[in-house]
């Protein structure tokens, strides 16, 4: 395993196996980071983190190896070719895509055959992929397979179930997906007219290439289909992936096999693959996003706090008016109403007149008005009353689920979750 982690991360072999050993020894990453740096070769933290991450990564790996090989020991398997494969296996889908073909399966088409004593059959038809069938077929008609044609259907579908399995062509074909897939979206016919559905518009007959789709279209995409909204695929054309098969079998067209290579394809590997490709895309669309609100919070955290001065703070709104908190310079409530300087002129003159009087009696210093509806019109109003003071919209994401916290509750449990908001509006402006 440390040598794994080592090549993986381009780091020293002593260096991943002292951080382990410090991380087993109880140590934390901030504490191995700052006190440990001897012994770490001056890791930073989040070298410190992938070298712990990857040690629980090839530790669930081990155990699933460890699991497999239990499972194939009972079942007799004795394959020194896969058994080595098995240990060599650096990732999960590797060691699931070897283990497929003696996985414990239910009932299938092929189980039946199989049942039905087709395999050699099968095996007949695989070693003579260019002849026909039917002379060999009659030797294994039976009361339950009355025809040849039952017999060679039977055998059909073994062979679609070992094409399936094989863990060399699902890898090529797996990287075709990767490659060339087209992730299509339409619109469930009887939700297109909701008004929930909407929100999806753009996306009710949607198509771009794997490779150019956005982080950020993958999610709307999965909500729409979530929702049952939107059809959703991810799938490279059939033809390509056909003929990639065609390809590792060493067979064309011509061949007598060519039916159940489709069939395989369409009924066993394509859904499996897709499913698997969608899971990944997600995977990888969380990833961004985190990367993206982290970059966003790191600017936030770093701009500059305004200090310790008295605050007027606006939550704007039009039917619902604009919530105003007053706050001394240590963040707590002085004042609280609502005003509407969107609404009439009487309301806006009363706006004014409550604005001016709470900024002379709290000695107001600056003023927080939050971003969203009404936010502009709110600005402009307070800008025109040219008060002199410092004005500044504040980003009011996450506002509205303090509000309703059970924290904010305990602070103020008597006030209405909307003048919460305002209160946190004008909190965030100062620190």
């Amino acid at each position: 395993m440390i040598d794994l982690i080592s090549s993986e991360l381009n780091l020293k072999y002593k260096q991943v196996q002292n951080v382990l050993q410090l991380h087993t020894d109880g140590g934390s990453i901030p504490f191995i980071t700052r006190y440990r740096k001897e012994q770490t070769g001056n890791l930073n933290e989040l070298q410190i983190g992938s070298i712990i991450d990857l040690q629980k990564k090839y530790t669930e790996l081990n155990k699933r190896r460890d699991s497999i090989l239990i499972s194939l020991t009972n079942l007799g398997i004795q394959d020194k070719l896969l058994l080595s494969e098995i240990h060599k296996s650096t990732t999960l889908q590797k060691l699931e895509d070897l283990y497929a073909p003696y996985r414990p399966k239910r009932k299938t088409r092929a189980s039946v055959a199989i049942e039905h004593g087709l395999k050699p059959l099968a095996e007949w038809i695989w070693s003579n992929p260019y002849r026909e069938a039917t002379e060999m077929a009659y030797k294994f008609t039976t009361e339950t397979l009355s025809s040849e044609q039952d017999a060679i259907q039977g055998a059909l579908d073994i062979i679609a179930e070992q094409i399936a399995d094989d863990s060399v062509l699902k890898g090529k074909i797996r990287r075709l997906f990767e490659r060339k897939a087209i992730v299509k979206s339409k619109v469930v016919q009887k939700k297109k007219d909701d008004d929930e559905a909407q929100v999806f518009r753009e996306y009710f007959d949607f198509s771009v290439a794997i490779k150019k789709i956005a982080s950020h279209t993958i999610h709307a995409l999965l909500r729409g289909k979530n929702q049952g909204v939107l059809k959703v695929s991810v799938l490279p054309e059939s033809n390509d992936a056909i003929q990639n098969i065609l390809t590792h079998l060493k067979l064309d067209e011509r061949s007598t096999l060519f039916p159940t290579i489709e069939d395989s394809y369409k009924r066993l590997i394509r859904s499996s693959l897709e499913k698997e490709l969608l899971h990944r895309l997600k995977q990888q669309a969380d990833q961004d996003a985190i990367t993206i609100f982290s970059s966003n919070l790191k600017q936030l955290l770093l701009e500059s706090p305004l200090g310790e001065k008295r605050v007027l703070a606006l939550d704007p709104g039009f039917r619902t008016g604009c919530k105003v908190a007053c706050l001394d310079h240590a963040g707590q409530l002085l004042d609280h109403t609502v005003i509407y300087p969107t609404g009439s002129q009487r309301q806006e003159q009363e706006a004014r007149d409550t604005l001016t009087h709470l900024i002379e009696t709290h000695h107001i210093e600056a003023i927080a008005i939050g971003n969203g509806t009404a936010s502009r019109e709110t600005e402009r109003f307070v800008r025109n009353l040219q008060l002199n003071l410092i004005v500044q919209v504040i980003n009011e994401s996450g506002a509205s689920i303090y509000s309703v916290s059970d924290v904010a509750r305990e602070e103020f449990p008597t006030l209405p979750e909307t003048i919460r908001s305002a209160i946190s509006i004008g909190r965030r402006f100062q620190d």
